[in-house]
């Protein structure tokens, strides 16, 4: 026992042992986000196609914030035994302070895996309002065993807290637990089975309805074969809330399937399923039963570290079983058009584009027949001695058959960045 106490001490203290440490890498930046959202007034008021301001838009803009950060990285362990961060950002508005804290140590074949986060956000404008200042933290420590070459079990506990200056009707105080405990089989090929259980739960101390406890199973196969390859992802989960009766209680099944081929060098085939039905235990006008289904198959072309991806993409929404319930129903048909390029030194960007129609089942005052265009733009590029630009924009484009029911919406964020 002295002998086995001794090495198991000798083992952590060369993981703990200090070693010259990497340079602190300081990293500096300006930049800029957007929300905006354009729509008819009479979306909103829903006084009729004849209004006098059937002619009118009114445009929202939820956020209009330019800003400015810095973030300092400390690496006093190499090989990513203990990294700390810290990240201060400004706004017109609001401070936020990010701190990091991440350990990953191995003990023989063994993984042990800890991560840690606490944020404090502050508004500076004097007036803040419910829900926007508070005090955030999240841990997670995972422990990874091998048992033998092909197969491990893995335990992870993760545990998270939020705590506002003023809470309002929505933004409560809450803790919230997750566990979960599995396994892994791996083989020669790269492919692999995960198997694991969860088991978790949320407290409210202001609002104890809105506690729950959830639980479920989840599994993966990550299959390789010749040219292709399948991930297929499936999740049962149920959710019990502390409400009498049953109350906005559910059992939530999600299952998301990849199939890839490379068919040449050059030519290459996708295609996607990404299916979730939710069954609540009492349905009511809110909670209603539903069924959500999305399809896609695309063909594609590669060269020079560009893809280029074209195909039908569908959508189905089916709610149930009351008439009522099945008024939001609908039925999507689009093109979808994604283009990607990845250089490992100084670039990667990423487009996805899909334009179709919005069939739904019954048009009303709230909801009618729509065409649309869907736009995703992400990059980021290393420039040059140190500079980098980051960008993600996203745009929706609806066209009703009357003009009041059209809407746009606009998302911006972007940054230009410093390493030092």
């Amino acid at each position: 026992m002295k002998s086995c106490a001794a090495a198991i001490f000798l083992i952590l203290l060369t993981q703990f042992t200090p070693t010259p440490a990497r340079a602190a890498d300081i990293r500096a930046g300006v930049g800029y986000d957007v929300i905006s959202q354009s729509f008819f007034f009479d979306s909103l008021t829903l006084i009729g196609i004849d209004s006098l301001d059937a002619s009118l838009t009114q445009s929202t803009t939820y956020l209009d914030e330019p800003k400015a950060f810095v973030r300092l990285g400390l690496h006093p362990l190499d090989n990513g035994r203990l990294d700390l961060t810290t990240q201060l950002d400004q706004t017109r508005d609001l401070f936020r302070a990010k701190f990091y804290a991440d350990s990953r140590l191995r003990l023989g074949l063994h993984r042990l895996q800890f991560n840690s986060e606490l944020e404090v956000r502050k508004d500076v404008r004097g007036d803040a309002e419910a829900g926007e200042e508070f005090l955030y933290g999240s841990a997670r420590a995972r422990a990874d065993f091998a048992l033998g070459q092909a197969w491990t079990s893995f335990w992870s506990i993760r545990a998270n807290f939020v705590d506002f200056d003023s809470a309002g009707d929505l933004s409560y105080n809450q803790f919230r637990l997750l566990a979960t405990s599995g396994f892994i089989r791996t083989f020669d090929d790269f492919s692999s089975i995960t198997g694991m259980i969860f088991v978790g739960s949320r407290t409210v101390p202001d609002s104890s309805r809105l506690d729950y406890v959830t639980y479920g199973l989840e599994s993966n196969v990550m299959a390789y074969y010749d040219n292709g390859a399948v991930d297929l992802t499936a999740r049962i989960e149920r959710k019990d809330y502390n409400q009498p009766d049953d109350e906005d209680d559910y059992t939530r099944l999600e299952l998301l399937g990849n199939h890839k081929v490379e068919l040449t060098k050059t030519w290459l085939t996708r295609q996607e399923i990404d299916l979730e039905y939710s069954s609540f235990s009492d349905s009511d006008l809110v909670n209603v039963d539903y069924m959500r289904t999305r399809l896609y198959a695309q063909a594609g072309l590669t060269s020079r570290g560009v893809y280029v991806w074209a195909g039908p993409q569908v959508e189905f929404l089916t709610e149930g079983p009351s008439d009522l319930a099945s008024a939001a129903d609908y039925n999507e048909y689009a093109l979808r058009l994604d283009i990607d390029y990845m250089s490992a030194r100084s670039m990667y960007a990423a487009v996805e584009w899909s334009g179709g129609i919005r069939d739904v089942r019954l048009e009303d005052d709230f909801q009618s027949d729509f065409w649309f265009n869907r736009l995703t733009v992400l990059g980021d590029a290393r420039l040059i001695n140190g500079l980098g630009l980051n960008v993600l924009f996203s745009a929706e484009w609806e066209w009703h058959s009357q003009d009041q029911e059209n809407n746009r919406l606009y998302l911006l964020s972007s940054s230009l960045t410093y390493d030092f």
